[in-house]
């Protein structure tokens, strides 16, 4: 029922926080991005003598035995930095919840109780990523065999023009939702997660996927909202920052020997691919907060709402 709506609001409060307290988030968030760049532009960094190497490679024709070696370091390291950016992106989502919740703020933020939730914030996050996963997988392979089904019956039928159109016209549906299904199968479980982000260590499905109920849909839909504003944005900015090195980079390729690549064209991706991706990384900011918040006020509604 309407009434018991709790939802309707929520990314006005929301936006409302963010225009309140963003000097309060801009300290929050300030030391996990610097992190987060520093990663970047180390990757970058060691990207470069790899990349080197491959061109003296394609310069000189002969293969470089200590390249599988470098390629494996490297990837290592992209591995390690991967996992080094997962937990400083969920000790930043700790304490923008309870900046909201608690009114936690510092310039730091590490002390014992926030290194513990933002531990077990990631365990329940790789829990959800893996339920959510194999829910998917499970969704896919029933359509699959529903589409099987559904062939086999339409050939056993002959050339039956309306059983033909009636799984044309519904296959198009099922098709267009199954890409939301694990959207929102994954937010239902995200809603919860909060609780952890604030102390608690909430079951799976008695509490974080029963929450939710009769509004499931609130939480998904709002973040796509956030996204479609977010991609608005970011697509134009990418395009103008990104121009000036294809640009450069054709203009190099017109004087290139057979329009192979050459050690201009690497300098000159290298030289423009760090700071765009640093600026991709600062315009994320704000959606972070956005939908980060989102989670934290949606929780704090449903809490709200199942207390006696």
């Amino acid at each position: 029922m309407q009434m018991d709506k709790v939802l309707p609001g929520t990314t006005h409060a929301v936006l409302g926080f963010i225009r309140q307290r963003w000097a309060d988030l801009v300290q929050v968030a300030l030391l996990p991005m610097a992190i987060v760049v520093a990663i970047v532009v180390a990757q970058y960094l060691a990207m470069r003598p790899l990349f080197a190497s491959f061109f003296d490679m394609a310069a000189s024709g002969q293969v470089n035995p200590q390249m599988f070696g470098r390629i494996m370091q490297f990837y290592g390291f992209i591995a390690l930095g991967g996992l080094i950016s997962m937990l400083v992106f969920v000790w930043l989502y700790v304490r923008i919840v309870r900046l909201h919740a608690l009114d936690e703020n510092s310039w730091v933020g590490l002390n014992g109780t926030v290194i513990k939730a933002t531990l077990m914030t990631a365990v329940y996050g790789i829990g959800i990523y893996l339920l959510t996963v194999v829910a998917y997988v499970a969704a896919a392979i029933v359509l699959m065999i529903l589409v099987v089904a559904s062939t086999a019956i339409a050939a056993t039928a002959g050339n039956s023009g309306w059983i033909q159109a009636l799984f044309a016209i519904l296959a198009i549906p099922v098709f267009t939702a199954l890409p939301l299904f694990p959207v929102w199968f994954f937010c239902r479980f995200m809603v919860g997660l909060p609780a952890v982000a604030l102390g608690r260590s909430p079951d799976f499905f008695s509490e974080m996927w029963a929450l939710s109920k009769g509004e499931s849909w609130g939480v998904p839909l709002r973040l796509l909202f956030g996204f479609l504003i977010f991609f608005v944005i970011a697509i134009p900015v990418m395009a103008l920052a990104m121009w000036p090195m294809i640009a450069e980079i054709s203009e190099l390729a017109k004087t290139a020997e057979g329009g192979r690549p050459t050690p201009e064209m690497f300098e000159t991706m290298m030289n423009r691919m760090a700071p765009v991706q640093v600026a991709m990384l600062v315009i994320q900011i704000p959606f972070i907060w956005y939908s980060v918040l989102i989670f934290a006020e949606a929780y704090k509604r449903f809490t709200a709402k199942r207390r006696p």
